[in-house]
């Protein structure tokens, strides 16, 4: 796995990435090293993509915009439970879906959802969680 999202120390979204992923494709998506047209335009995606399994499989499941399989909204017949989303691809999904349910949410707000409850992470916060041993690991080439 090249990369994907994860959850953090208190639940939050964590993305998860081989380092080198951000400058060599993965082999899924050919080889050898992202142009700088290539990184501006994928990785921005990939982010966004990663960030929406969060929100709508964690976060906001209420709203069904994901399923068990993950993925389902690269099947148009799963966007018919949607009938007021008028998109045509992944990202007018996103778009549709934030707009049309996760801004419309009661409850608590969206960093309260994000971080359960917990504040959000100050410097000191990480520092601490680092001098601690609760952030730990280390990195193979």
């Amino acid at each position: 796995v090249t990369g994907g999202m994860g959850i953090n120390w208190n639940g939050g979204p964590m993305f998860i990435s081989d380092d080198l992923w951000v400058v060599k494709k993965p082999s899924h998506l050919g080889q050898g090293e992202w142009t700088s047209l290539e990184r501006q335009a994928y990785i921005p995606q990939w982010l966004q993509h990663e960030l929406m399994h969060h929100l709508q499989l964690r976060t906001y499941k209420e709203f069904g915009l994901e399923g068990e399989k993950n993925h389902e909204w690269f099947n148009r017949s799963w966007w018919e439970k949607f009938p007021d989303f008028e998109g045509r691809n992944e990202p007018d999904f996103y778009h549709e879906g934030m707009f049309k349910r996760i801004r419309k949410a009661e409850g608590d707000l969206m960093w309260q959802r994000l971080t359960y409850g917990v504040s959000p992470l100050t410097a000191t916060g990480l520092q601490n969680l680092i001098e601690e041993g609760a952030v730990a690991g280390y990195y193979e080439a």
